[in-house]
């Protein structure tokens, strides 16, 4: 049994698309229910709604789909937001002495905590059943600067060093933890602005297909989609678009 969080769309649609190919029984878990149960439908799997950044509901969600569906054996941790819509001015986003707290919060509770409760949740529940397999979206700006949104960086290095001081004690319970770090990929979240610009972006389905293959992650394997040279360094919004990072315990 897998589960995929943000599945409703974009990245998360693709990997339960991808898991499903190979297998799974997917349960796709999304605060948007018509997307959500159209994605689950055209899989053959199953769609829960979910708010990660409640940890009541992780744990209602769990215990529902156990239930129901089988204990979770893969998990893809992949529900994100940035600071502000697509069509907002990346200037506003970008300017930290004129952001709100509602807009911080709202960032840092998708990003971390929605993923900190997921992890905490499944950790305790793939230990009790002998191990498994979670995999964390974080991003190329989790390893770099994100100029245009100094928040969504921050968010995403949260991540990064998460799943690096984590995996390690969890490969000991028998769960492999490990992160995926996309350069930019062609979701609804691009920034309209950015989108303009015709950078190289990855599509969704590329990274799906890193989640749904092989669970032994290659540490630092380096993926390209798109012509042109992508490499790691720089910012964000300096072009290296064209790049997917996978590091973790296999």
């Amino acid at each position: 049994m897998a589960l995929v969080t943000g599945g409703a769309s974009g990245i998360g649609a693709a990997s339960a698309q991808a898991l499903a190919a190979r297998g799974a029984r997917v349960a796709v878990l999304d605060l948007d229910a018509d997307r959500g149960r159209a994605v689950a439908a055209s899989i053959g799997g199953a769609f829960v709604l979910l708010d990660v950044t409640s940890p009541q509901q992780w744990r209602h969600v769990l215990e529902t789909i156990r239930a129901e569906l089988g204990p979770v054996v893969l998990a893809h941790l992949n529900a994100g937001i940035m600071t502000f819509p697509p069509s907002a001015d990346l200037a506003a986003a970008a300017d930290l002495a004129s952001l709100s707290d509602s807009a911080y919060r709202r960032i840092v509770a998708v990003n971390v905590d929605g993923v900190f409760f997921g992890l905490r949740a499944l950790a305790a529940e793939m230990a009790a059943d002998g191990g498994g397999r979670i995999v964390v979206t974080a991003s190329i700006g989790g390893l770099t600067a994100v100029p245009f949104d100094p928040l969504y960086a921050m968010t995403k290095h949260a991540l990064v060093g998460l799943v690096r001081s984590a995996a390690p004690v969890l490969a000991g319970h028998g769960i492999a933890l490990s992160a995926i770090c996309p350069g930019g990929v062609d979701t609804p979240l691009v920034p309209d602005s950015i989108r303009e610009m015709a950078p190289p972006l990855l599509a969704p389905e590329a990274v799906g297909r890193a989640v749904g293959r092989d669970p032994r992650v290659a540490r630092g394997r380096h993926l390209r989609d798109t012509p042109g040279e992508a490499r790691a360094g720089g910012s964000a919004g300096s072009g290296h678009r064209a790049l997917l990072t996978e590091f973790g315990t296999t």
